[in-house]
């Protein structure tokens, strides 16, 4: 499977109604600080999987989310939570390298 990243990936799972429904109650969805501490993402996934056949209590009234969103955000967990894909990351440090002037 694919490199998983908080940018790319899971941000995006999370429409702007749900990250300002939650902000209230201290979620901050779209905040990867918050999401990646695992004790805030194992709420979040609780929160938009089923339960016992129930349907799950984030977003409130659906639209759910497919097992796919679902197997990404737990692929993410499993991955240790990374902020960007690693091609983001070289290409920044790639960037820095080039922009910086050359000492003679």
């Amino acid at each position: 499977m694919q490199q998983v990243s908080f940018s790319a990936d899971i941000k995006p799972l999370f429409r702007d109604i749900d990250v300002s429904h939650m902000k209230p109650f201290g979620v901050k969805l779209d905040d990867y600080s918050f999401m990646s501490n695992p004790e805030n993402a194992n709420r979040v996934f609780a929160s938009v999987s089923q339960h016992d056949g129930e349907p799950p209590t984030m977003p409130p009234g659906g639209p759910y989310w497919t097992e796919k969103q679902l197997a990404l955000f737990a692929q993410w967990q499993k991955d240790g939570y990374k902020p960007l894909k690693e091609s983001a990351i070289v290409g920044i440090d790639d960037r820095i390298k080039i922009d910086r002037p050359l000492s003679h």
